[in-house]
């Protein structure tokens, strides 16, 4: 997606490296949470306008996404839920 590479729940994108960080679509809730965070911004791929439920953390050493790791599984999760006959689906 955006020409790196994404991770999807059926045909709809959780995660993507993008640029120099990761992008991962979370609740609302949580999006404004994490930004506060001085490594997470608004996720605005090609400089568009901001992606609702979507943030980018960038970490200037690659070790240090580790232990964002949960985001992206809560991403996983999230996108699932949303995704007609996904994983979590109720």
């Amino acid at each position: 997606m955006f020409g790196y590479p994404a991770f999807f729940v059926g045909k709809r994108m959780f995660a993507c490296a993008y640029g120099q960080g990761v992008g991962v679509k979370l609740p609302a809730d949580r999006v404004r949470g994490l930004l506060k965070r001085a490594d997470v911004l608004p996720f605005r791929p090609h400089g568009k306008a901001p992606m609702r439920e979507w943030v980018q953390i960038n970490h200037a050493r690659s070790e240090n996404y580790a232990a964002d790791g949960t985001l992206v599984l809560d991403a996983m999760r999230f996108v699932s839920r949303l995704q007609k006959g996904g994983l979590y689906a109720k």
